[in-house]
């Protein structure tokens, strides 16, 4: 059977879905795996078949606007989503549409952002699997929406906030009706459509996070499944500088500070205030520039910069973990059991420093713009003298190791293809 993945987003987006390329492929699945244009080589250094998607995601991050919204700018936010998101709506649409008919896809996987691919599925008569790196679709009591702004509402308040994910389509209903007459000669959908129904059917949800990290809820139903993360195995190339080595070597393990594919408006001031709470707290620390979240300077002793590397193999080796919260990343820091600050800026990465938080391994999150060198020493302070922290941390990050998410997600995706 052949199987098309879509995904969209930045390299903790895509590397999820590339273990599971793998492991579908493995067992024997025709798989292709549709991404960005700036994951083609990272794709196809795995072997796999790829199909690529029309838009650039650095150059989308990099842009002016969502430098802004990063930032902290609600008014860019609105700003940005009434001029941009129809534009960026007819793009994925199509996209979604043609990744599917051109790679002759008998099954999909997809992430809710790939809306095209619902319709699609609808119009060929597919089945299909929506799967998200956050449980931002099952309705529950326990935490609110992830995408409103307030983290728990409150019991039934926080059930009924998941509402927004029915709500929002509203405002783009028409662009996403012409759309389905044009290109599909399919009727239009009710304003109010619950999108985790096609055909009168639910369909399945493959959460791929650990359920030692958010737990599973009785409130869900039989085709919300939280199967592990997929993680992608190390790269056995990989080989790290001279350099680099020494610096672990040097003193006390250091502590890892990086904003992955996060941009600011000014990394030269977010930069200061951590050099200025590295000195405080008498902290080394291997730093991660990124795409604009840091910026690179003469480093003082204490500090060294590194190029992307595997998490994997980095993580296990460092005293504690300051990142931005996607979800990838986490994950990792999470597996390496290593106690966690989230400075958060957009999407998901609020929640995952409350989660973070809540388990207790790690310091309440720190929100990009509200950072400063009096709350970013008092959390470093708690990351590395926190015992009890520290225990709780490795214990998680244990639970994870044991768990195999790739292969519970192709059990549960097999068992509904067979059906």
């Amino acid at each position: 059977m052949k199987i098309t993945i879509i995904t969209l987003g930045t390299r903790g987006d895509v590397q999820p879905y590339i273990a599971l390329a793998l492991g579908l492929k493995k067992s024997g699945y025709d798989v292709t795996i549709a991404v960005p244009t700036n994951f083609k080589s990272f794709v196809a250094s795995y072997g796999l078949k790829y199909y690529l998607l029309q838009v650039d995601y650095n150059d989308f991050l990099n842009s002016t606007e969502i430098k802004s919204v990063m930032a902290g700018s609600k008014l860019g936010a609105v700003k940005y989503a009434r001029r941009e998101a129809p534009k960026l709506l007819k793009r994925f649409l199509d996209f979604s549409y043609k990744a599917i008919v051109e790679t002759d896809a008998e099954a999909i996987i997809y992430r809710p952002i790939t809306i095209g691919c619902y319709h699609t599925s609808e119009k060929l008569n597919i089945p299909c699997f929506i799967s998200t790196l956050a449980p931002i679709l099952t309705p529950n009591k326990r935490f609110a929406y992830l995408y409103l702004p307030w983290h728990n509402l409150g019991g039934i308040f926080n059930k009924l906030s998941y509402s927004f994910i029915n709500i929002a389509p509203l405002f783009y209903q028409c662009i996403i009706n012409k759309w389905r007459k044009e290109v599909l000669g399919l009727p239009p959908k009710w304003a109010y459509t619950n999108y985790l129904w096609l055909n009168h059917k639910r369909i399945p949800i493959l959460y791929c996070y650990s359920r030692h990290v958010v737990p599973f809820t009785d409130e869900w139903g039989k085709e919300d499944h939280v199967t592990g993360y997929w993680f992608l195995d190390s790269e056995t190339d990989f080989t790290p500088s001279k350099e680099l080595i020494s610096f672990l070597g040097k003193g006390n393990p250091p502590i890892y500070i990086g904003f992955g594919s996060m941009t600011t408006k000014d990394p030269g001031h977010i930069t200061k205030i951590i050099l200025e709470a590295l000195n405080r707290t008498g902290q080394r620390a291997i730093m991660f520039s990124g795409c604009g979240g840091l910026k690179k300077t003469n480093s003082p002793e204490n500090v060294f910069y590194i190029e992307p590397i595997p998490h994997d193999w980095l993580f296990p080796k460092v005293s504690a973990v300051i990142q931005h919260g996607g979800a990838g990343t986490t994950a990792q820091s999470l597996k390496a059991g290593k106690p966690t600050l989230i400075c958060p800026f957009i999407a998901d990465q609020p929640f995952w420093g409350n989660i973070a938080s809540e388990l207790g391994v790690g310091p309440k999150p720190i929100p990009i713009g509200k950072l400063n060198a009096d709350n970013l020493s008092s959390a470093i302070n708690q990351l590395v003298s926190n015992e009890k922290m520290r225990r709780k941390a490795e214990e998680t990050g244990k639970r994870i190791e044991n768990e195999d998410g790739v292969n519970n997600a192709i059990r549960i995706i097999n068992s509904c293809l067979s059906k």
